[in-house]
């Protein structure tokens, strides 16, 4: 390719200086993305908890578990 080298060396030293900050969001998303699958671990949920249900979902037991997941993952007491 045809780019001047300042502008490659300068993408490098910008890459290198805000690596910290992508590993930072890496660990932020880690554990984000482990406190869902446990939530989801805890709740056991299956595939015939996303079974399509007629009218509004009222005492569904896919719809509770998923509240009680959201309750898990904001740390709320109800979703």
């Amino acid at each position: 390719m045809d780019i001047n080298k300042s502008i490659i060396d300068l993408s490098n030293r910008v890459e290198e200086d805000i690596n910290d900050i992508f590993n930072k969001l890496d660990d932020i998303c880690f554990y984000n993305s482990e406190k869902v699958l446990k939530a989801f671990q805890k709740e056991r949920v299956s595939t015939t908890d996303f079974i399509e249900v007629t009218g509004y979902g009222y005492t569904d037991p896919g719809r509770e578990k998923l509240e009680r997941i959201y309750s898990q993952i904001f740390g709320t007491e109800d979703a």
